[in-house]
C-alpha cells in the first residue's frame, strides 16, 4: 500500500527539480505561441480585408444614393422651368455639396448645363477622385444626366481608424495568447520536470526520493503519473527489503549445515571421533540438508526468471492432503 506523501519526510536535495520549463516545455510553448500567432495573423488579415471592402461597398452605395437624390432634384428643377433654361439647380447643388461632391449637369444632347467649376458646382470639394453619373428622367424620358465628382473618399479615414483598432486588438489578443500559453505550458511541463528529477535521484540510489504532495494530488494524467511512480517506488523498496531479508535467511540456513559438516569432518580428520557408520550418516544428513537448501535457491531463481516449467496433471487431493 502506498505511503501517505504528506507524512513522508522530504527527499534529500541531491535530486532537487531543476527550474524552468525543460526541453518539452519549451517545445510546447513554441507550439502554442506559433498557433496563437498564426490565428491572430489570419483573423487580423481577414478583419482588415473585410473592413476595407465593407467600407468601400458602403461608400459606393452612399454615392449612388446621393447621385439618385441629386438627379431627382434636377428633374424637379427641369419640370418647374419646363426645360434646362432657367432651371434652379441650387437644391441639387446643395445635395451634391452635402455628399462631398461637385455637381455637373448635361442635357440630353450632351451640352453642359452646369459644370463643376461653375457657379452651380462651386461648393464641391477636391479634384474628383471618383465620379458617379445618374440620368435625369422626367415623365419617363431622359432629359439629361447629373455627374457627381467626389473628392477624397471618406473611407480612407474610416479605414485608418478601423485598421488601428484591429491592429491594437490583434496585439492584445497575441499578448493574452502568449501569457495563456506560458501558463498552460508551466502547468504541464513543471510537474514533468520535477518528476524527472525525482526519477533521476531514485535511480541514483536515493530510495527516499518521491514526488511532492502537489504532484501526487495533481489533476488528470500528470497526477496519475506521479501516483503511479510513487506506488512503483514503494514496490521497489519493498522488493529490495524482501530480497535483503531473504539473503539473510538463506545465509543462516546455509551456515548451520556447513558449520556442522565442517566440525564433523575436522573431528574425523583429527581423530577425535572414530569413523563409524552413524557418524558418517550424520555428516551425510547435513550434506543432504545443504543440497536441499541449494536446490530451493535454484528453483526460486528459475521461478523469478519465468523459466520454471509447469506440468499440469490430475492429482488425488485426498492422497495429497494425507501425504502433507
Amino acid at each position: 500500500m502506498t505511503a501517505d506523501p504528506a507524512a513522508r519526510p522530504a527527499a534529500p536535495q541531491a535530486g532537487a527539480p531543476r527550474r524552468g520549463l525543460g526541453p518539452l516545455g519549451r517545445r510546447l510553448l513554441a507550439a502554442f505561441v506559433l498557433v496563437a500567432l498564426s490565428s491572430v495573423v489570419v483573423l487580423t488579415g481577414a478583419a482588415l480585408v473585410g473592413t476595407s471592402r465593407g467600407l468601400e461597398a458602403g461608400e459606393s452605395q452612399a454615392r449612388q444614393d446621393a447621385a439618385a437624390a441629386v438627379a431627382m432634384a434636377a428633374a424637379e428643377a427641369y419640370r418647374d422651368a419646363d426645360g434646362w433654361t432657367g432651371a434652379d439647380l441650387r437644391r441639387a447643388d446643395a445635395l451634391a455639396a452635402a455628399a462631398g461632391a461637385r455637381l455637373g449637369v448635361r442635357d440630353a444632347d450632351g451640352g453642359v448645363v452646369a459644370a463643376p467649376d461653375g457657379a452651380a458646382g462651386g461648393q464641391g470639394s477636391g479634384a474628383g477622385r471618383g465620379a458617379v453619373t445618374e440620368p435625369v428622367i422626367v415623365d419617363g424620358a431622359t432629359v439629361g444626366t447629373v455627374r457627381l465628382a467626389f473628392g477624397s473618399p471618406a473611407t480612407s479615414t474610416a479605414q485608418q481608424i478601423a485598421w488601428t483598432w484591429i491592429l491594437v486588438a490583434a496585439v492584445a489578443a497575441l499578448l493574452v495568447a502568449v501569457v495563456a500559453a506560458w501558463f498552460v505550458t508551466r502547468r504541464i511541463a513543471a510537474p514533468l520536470v520535477r518528476l524527472a528529477a525525482v526519477a533521476r535521484a531514485f535511480a541514483a540510489g536515493d530510495r527516499e526520493a518521491r514526488p511532492g504532495p502537489v504532484d501526487v494530488s495533481g489533476p488528470g494524467e500528470l497526477g496519475e503519473l506521479a501516483r503511479s511512480f510513487d506506488a512503483t517506488a514503494e514496490a521497489v523498496v519493498r522488493s529490495e527489503r524482501a530480497r535483503r531479508d531473504m539473503s539473510a535467511d538463506v545465509a543462516h540456513e546455509l551456515r548451520t549445515p556447513l558449520a556442522a559438516l565442517q566440525a564433523g569432518l575436522e573431528e574425523l580428520r583429527d581423530g577425535l571421533e572414530p569413523v563409524t557408520p552413524e557418524r558418517l550418516a550424520a555428516l551425510h544428513a547435513q550434506a543432504v540438508r545443504l543440497g536441499r537448501v541449494v536446490g530451493d535457491l535454484a528453483e526460486l531463481s528459475a521461478a523469478e526468471a519465468a523459466a520454471l516449467a509447469m506440468h499440469v496433471e490430475p492429482v488425488d487431493l485426498g492422497l495429497l492432503v494425507g501425504e502433507a
